[in-house]
């Protein structure tokens, strides 16, 4: 069987030519598929493979396999960043402390854009039966977006009025003087009260420092939300009400959607601060006032509600006037001091610096008043006296009365501002070189 059958005719009487057994013999040049590969066929599964043709055709030139090789200068974007671009949420600004263990100290946003700069203000009170005194003279400050500002001093050293003036909210006998209020590059005693109207509680927004008298007690809480929503939009009653619920919650009220349907005595002293808190955030502003925010509180309340602001200020980048007697208070929570005495700056600069060196008497006798656990001591430092009225204040330097560094020449003369890059004091003995 493995030879060609020679003269074998069919039934049909003739033999065909070169006939060959097609089971012995494979046709010439063919070779089996399942026992070599074809010529320069690489593994499919670690190089492109040239000049393969598709079914189809032809496979284009230059084609490579897009699951194996990147295009080139093309990098992972979830492991490393394009060159130059640094990203917002992963590197914070230079001299950033941890905010709850340290005082933060130059915290800038990523562009330093500055929010709010406030120039020689001066606010004048009108009294009944004399000439107008200055109630805040001179004041100037700047503020970046999210940082916050402490203003600190004794009472009645114009602390609110200052942030009074900013928001527009003057009392019937108060006046801006003199300065300038430059709020996103607009200065703010130039405007109409609409449009301060229409600028507050949509762009600045104010805690005050009672929630009981800032809440309207006969209506209930959805109601004041909802108008704080409508008066800066068109926003449907479901809306505001979803709004509302949304806030509440954040600022961690339990049952938000009950809670919107009570009025506030029937909320707590701390229920009702959050509240004031979600009714001021509700607008998302990008400068925040809040007038002694916690001083009707006790210790574990005031706490949760400083950690309250912080998160939500640095979720929304947003600025921060905080405005306090506690020079504790501000420990924490300031990036910036303005300490006040009188109407008058007394010292101002970044909280680090205030803290570790303050320079003028009365801002070392304010940090003096505070109990330190790492000094024993039997006393804590004190202030003689009393603050001046309004109506008589003292010649020359304010605190000179109070002081126990005052010099001949302080009675006499204003105390020139000594600047140490961005820590200004009103002292002649700083200016001079003295120690304070």
């Amino acid at each position: 069987m493995s030879e060609t059958l020679p003269e074998v005719r069919n039934l049909t009487g003739e033999t065909p030519p070169e006939v060959r057994n097609p089971t012995d013999e494979a046709p010439p040049e063919v070779r089996n598929p399942t026992d070599e590969a074809p010529p320069e066929v690489r593994n499919l599964t670690g190089e492109t493979l040239p000049e393969v043709r598709n079914l189809t055709g032809e496979t284009p030139p230059e084609v490579r396999n897009p699951t194996d090789e990147a295009p080139p200068e093309v990098r992972n974007l979830t492991c490393e960043t394009a060159p130059e671009v640094r990203n917002p949420t992963c590197e914070t600004a230079p001299e950033v402390r941890n905010p709850t263990g340290e005082t933060l100290l130059e915290v800038r946003n990523p562009t330093g854009e500055t929010l709010l700069e406030v120039r020689n203000l001066t606010v004048n009170l009108k009294l009944d039966n004399g000439p107008d005194v200055a109630a805040v003279e001179r004041v100037s400050f700047t503020l970046r977006r999210g940082e916050t500002l402490g203003v600190v001093g004794e009472s009645g050293c114009g602390k609110t009025l200052t942030a009074s003036a900013i928001i527009g909210l003057l009392p019937h006998t108060g006046y801006v003087a003199g300065g300038e209020i430059l709020f996103e590059g607009e200065d703010l005693t130039k405007k109409s009260p609409r449009q301060m109207r229409e600028l507050r509680g949509r762009k600045i927004s104010m805690i005050f420092q009672d929630p009981m008298s800032s809440l309207n007690p006969v209506y209930r809480i959805e109601t004041q939300m909802r108008e704080a929503l409508r008066a800066h939009g068109k926003v449907s009653v479901k809306e505001a009400r979803e709004l509302s619920a949304g806030m509440l919650r954040k600022v961690g009220i339990p049952l938000p959607e009950t809670r919107l349907r009570e009025y506030p005595y029937q909320l707590s002293g701390g229920q009702r601060q959050r509240v004031m808190i979600a009714m001021s955030l509700l607008s998302k502003p990008s400068l925040l006032i809040a007038d002694e925010p916690t001083s009707s509180l006790d210790v574990t309340i005031q706490a949760q509600i400083l950690e309250l602001l912080r998160t939500l200020q640095r979720e929304m980048n947003a600025a921060c006037i905080l405005i306090t007697h506690d020079m504790g208070v501000v420990t924490e929570n300031a990036d910036k001091i303005l300490v006040m005495y009188a109407g008058r700056v007394a010292e101002y600069g970044p909280a680090g610096e205030i803290f570790s060196r303050p320079m003028h008497p009365y801002t070392q006798r304010l940090l003096g008043s505070i109990p330190r656990l790492d000094v024993d001591s039997d006393y804590l430092t004190t202030i003689e006296g009393a603050a001046p009225s309004l109506d008589r204040m003292p010649t020359g330097c304010r605190f000179c009365p109070r002081c126990p560094l005052r010099c001949g020449t302080c009675h006499e003369q204003e105390p020139p501002a000594f600047r140490v890059g961005e820590h200004v004091v009103f002292c002649r003995r700083a200016a001079s070189g003295g120690d304070a």
